[in-house]
């Protein structure tokens, strides 16, 4: 298996996703929250890149079936049902609604690998299903959103659990990994991974000095286990895709 790893959703701008398999990971919190609003039964989750683009996406949908959903500056937007933590994603708030969404970083890199050959969404709440699923892929583009224009440590983090579990699952089948994917890969072999790594953070830092302290305590919770694999289908949502849980 091939893998490179995008440090940022603007890198993901210039990248030529024909024929791959794209797996996009915005821990701190669009794929947490996505991961999260699907566990909890929501029919699908529509990412769109900004305010204006959600609002007339909603204006086409039944409002009692749709609930608008993000962030900005991390914190929620006005005049939107929820913002973008990861734990107001419950059962009653959002089970077979339709959800758009927008943040800052996450769901600009979903649409900016929305013209892969398949596009998966991941976070430590799931990155054990998506690793079982990348099992049957053979190239692979892992997109970490980044913070604003740069890459962030717990995005890395991630790509690095992926990356990891995928070789413990099949340690016979070696994965190619590009010289940016090493250098994420060696962060799993780091002291304390991913807990004593993960705080570091600098988002992760500025979420908890913001007040945002369950939110980042709920994103990193790499036990979780979800088995939970956000797709994003060909009209533009992400459902989950069928999973079966390795023994």
């Amino acid at each position: 298996m091939n893998i490179e790893i995008l440090p940022t959703a603007q890198a993901a701008l210039q990248y030529d996703f024909h024929g791959k398999t794209a797996v996009v990971i915005d821990v701190l919190r669009a794929t947490t929250v996505i991961t999260a609003a699907l566990a909890a039964g929501a029919d699908g989750v529509a990412p769109v890149t900004t305010v204006d683009q959600a609002r007339a996406l909603a204006s086409t949908l039944a409002a009692t079936d749709t609930l608008l959903c993000g962030e900005r500056n991390a914190d929620p937007i006005p005049g939107f049902d929820i913002g973008n933590s990861p734990q107001l994603y419950t059962p009653d708030r959002v089970a077979s609604k339709t959800l758009i969404l927008t943040t800052t970083n996450g769901t600009l890199a979903l649409n900016a690998a929305r013209h892969a050959a398949r596009v998966y969404a991941a976070s430590m709440l799931n990155y054990r299903a998506v690793a079982r699923q990348l099992l049957q892929e053979r190239d692979v583009a892992i997109v970490c959103s980044g913070t604003d224009g740069q890459p962030a440590l717990e995005d890395n983090v991630c790509a690095a659990a992926i990356c990891q579990h995928i070789e413990a699952l099949s340690p016979d089948n070696p994965l190619y990994l590009s010289d940016h994917a090493i250098s994420i890969r060696l962060l799993a072999s780091a002291n304390g991974f991913p807990q004593r790594i993960l705080p570091l953070s600098h988002h992760y830092r500025a979420l908890v000095a913001k007040g945002y302290q369950e939110d980042v305590l709920f994103c990193a919770n790499h036990r979780a286990d979800i088995q939970i694999l956000p797709h994003l289908d060909p009209d533009g949502l992400l459902r989950p895709a069928a999973t079966e849980k390795a023994t």
